[in-house]
């Protein structure tokens, strides 16, 4: 039981420096947001370790879903809420792009034979095709609309950096960027 309380000791120590770092990297402290990095880089080597089964332990893939991980740590930086422990906020999204590392080689490619008989039921210029359908459905949105959706969904900026750049709340934001693929899902 000792030993217990005093790892729980030693995480909640880990967890208040890893904190420091984290905000300190936020508010723009360069060395200390590459500390903090190096450091979950770390935990998260080990951790990954621990939930990945042999066969899954390629040297390859747990770097990549380290990086994978780091990034969406760097991305979603703004939906951190200080009053929560910061390894557990990490090692949620650590399991969660690991499930995603597992459903997409879990996806079979199935392999399709070229028959050049169908080669004239391939339209000439599809990308255009796509491109005007798109424009299309885009145009029931008003420009903002349009550019808080490119915003969310194609920069994929967190909708604390989207309201910083269009003076807009956070709350707002989400309202807007909610009602604007509501239309495009009914139209």
């Amino acid at each position: 039981m000792k030993q217990q309380n005093r790892s729980f000791a030693v995480n909640e120590e880990l967890d208040q420096i890893l904190r420091r770092l984290f905000l300190d990297g936020i508010a723009g402290d360069e060395d200390s947001y590459r500390l903090f990095l190096e450091k979950v880089a770390e935990i998260l080597r080990s951790f990954l370790v621990s939930i990945m089964s042999v066969r899954q332990r390629s040297e390859v893939d747990v770097e990549d879903l380290i990086q994978d991980v780091l990034f969406s740590i760097h991305r979603k930086r703004g939906f951190y809420r200080s009053e929560f422990p910061l390894i557990q906020w990490i090692h949620a999204i650590a399991r969660y792009r690991f499930f995603d590392l597992l459903r997409s080689k879990s996806r079979r490619i199935a392999t399709v034979e070229w028959v050049p008989e169908f080669d004239h039921l391939i339209p000439a210029e599809p990308a255009r095709a796509e491109e005007s359908n798109m424009n299309d459905l885009l145009r029931c949105l008003n420009e903002k609309e349009r550019t808080l959706l490119q915003l969310a969904k194609v920069e994929e900026l967190s909708y604390a950096e989207i309201a910083k750049k269009s003076g807009m709340t956070v709350s707002a934001v989400k309202v807007s960027i909610h009602r604007s693929l509501k239309k495009l899902r009914i139209r």
